[in-house]
């Protein structure tokens, strides 16, 4: 991709634009989010939405929001006669002394759109970034949202992966193994092969927005004290054929709407044994309890609907060329 291709005008703000200020902006902002995006909000969506809102209604707002709601509040809004009608979340994360930013809540009120104001917000927020040194940006947005994906791509971000969530509940019944396939707890030595696989299905550009730590999911002494104090719990299956690893299947308790599974698995292999692994895996699992699984789009698809997942949303990652934008 050529420099030009990429290349950030000079911009100049509107004066409806302005940055978000948490003590007046935050209950609007949450009821615009509910509003553009409740058609795609899962529980956990809408949780985070009713922190903001009681945050924004207790009122007593200090240097920093509430540790209830993790992400932290940056970003920009638009205001047309008064009221907020369009949104930005601007999302760091700090990691030593590098800093990565994510572009998040882009909306905008359905009676507002086709006016360029979804653009004008991400010019700012570009803007904004490039001031501050052109750290790292990403955003997200759904595949079926092929608006957002042309601005987005006319803005120059560059597509990166596809990602698909899916959920679904602890399943007792799986068809009977394959020849030689076998399930069993996960033992020390399947962590090597276990570790480069998650490396591979859920790479360093899309797990620091994922809710995975692997130190968290070694075996050994140093996990179990991470646990102790606070960390999730886990438990590990491990399926092998012909005495040899196939798949690991790992879970960790959460507090959210669904408990985490991470499938480690070779990414040539387009049928993991999942349903087994699960099958497995229920016989220790909460039966109320939903399961959450993110995993490249397409891949292994019809082995994790075998295993009784539906997806819920696949989402595009996109990442903005600064080191070839002029």
């Amino acid at each position: 991709m050529s420099a030009s291709a990429t290349h950030l005008p000079a911009f100049t703000r509107p004066t409806n634009l302005r940055p978000f200020d948490v003590r007046r902006d935050l209950l609007a902002v949450a009821d615009l989010v509910e509003l553009c995006f409740a058609p795609t909000l899962d529980s956990d969506g809408y949780q985070y939405i009713r922190q903001m809102r009681q945050a924004a209604r207790a009122g007593h707002w200090l240097a920093s929001p509430p540790a209830s709601l993790e992400a932290p509040l940056m970003g920009m809004v638009w205001v047309e006669d008064g009221v907020l009608v369009g949104n930005l979340s601007l999302i760091p994360q700090y990691l030593g002394s590098r800093t990565r930013y994510l572009i998040a809540n882009v909306a905008v009120h359905p009676d507002y759109r086709g006016h360029g104001i979804a653009s004008q917000l991400t010019r700012a927020a570009l803007e904004d970034v490039r001031n501050r040194g052109r750290a790292e940006t990403w955003l997200q947005v759904d595949q079926t949202n092929a608006t957002a994906i042309e601005l987005y791509t006319r803005l120059g971000f560059v597509e990166k992966v596809r990602r698909t969530s899916w959920r679904g509940w602890p399943q007792t019944a799986a068809e009977a193994l394959a020849p030689s396939l076998r399930i069993r707890k996960r033992v020390d030595a399947d962590w090597a092969m276990q570790k480069a696989w998650l490396d591979a299905m859920y790479p360093a550009d899309v797990r620091w927005h994922l809710p995975l730590k692997t130190s968290t999911l070694r075996p050994g002494w140093q996990a179990s004290l991470q646990r102790l104090f606070g960390d999730p719990r886990s438990m590990h299956w491990s399926a092998t054929q012909d005495k040899h690893l196939r798949a690991v299947l790992s879970w960790q308790s959460s507090t959210l709407e669904a408990d985490r599974l991470w499938l480690a698995a070779d990414p040539h292999d387009a049928q993991p044994p999942l349903a087994d692994l699960l099958a497995a895996a229920s016989r220790q699992l909460r039966r109320e309890r939903k399961l959450a699984l993110n995993y490249p789009a397409g891949l292994a698809a019809e082995a994790i609907q075998a295993a009784g997942f539906s997806a819920l949303r696949t989402l595009i990652w996109m990442r903005y060329p600064w080191e070839v934008s002029a």
